[in-house]
């Protein structure tokens, strides 16, 4: 399993149709143009977004941005606003791919001198994101889940 940059903007256009078709939200509803424009714009705007393939299959992507994740720290963190992964691969690979994902947010944050990582599932009913996260030592703050780099 690898990772790796978003190839282009034409990669991230079908890695949103494969989101859209296999993530049908009931509540939100799923808009392609609204998604890809600001998908788009944050990775523009020093996002960090990464493509997971396990061999040469795309099996996981995700986006994260700089922001300060509480109103009363000037402290800035490496938020990821946005995770998919194969609903068609195996429970293993989603793991991996899940923790090599969150293994290169650390890494970007430590290159970009943040004090944090985010993350948080928002469409997950149950806490089996929160207990990986907790087990590559992050901390659960909230609702969501905190990784210090500083």
């Amino acid at each position: 399993m690898i990772s790796r940059d978003l190839a282009s903007y034409e990669e991230l256009s079908r890695l949103i149709d494969v989101s859209i078709d296999q993530y049908k939200d009931p509540i939100y509803g799923s808009d392609k143009e609204e998604a890809l424009g600001r998908v788009w714009g944050a990775y523009l705007h020093r996002g960090f977004f990464q493509v997971i393939e396990d061999n040469g299959k795309i099996v996981a992507w995700g986006l994260c941005v700089e922001q300060n994740p509480v109103l009363h720290s000037s402290q800035k963190a490496l938020s990821q606003i946005y995770y998919h992964v194969d609903r068609q691969i195996p429970l293993m690979a989603k793991y991996r791919a899940m923790r090599l994902f969150h293994m290169m947010m650390i890494e970007e944050s430590y290159r970009r001198k943040l004090g944090f990582c985010t993350s948080n599932s928002v469409l997950e009913n149950s806490n089996t994101f929160n207990e990986i996260l907790s087990k590559m030592g992050w901390i659960k703050y909230g609702s969501t889940m905190v990784y210090k780099t500083r």
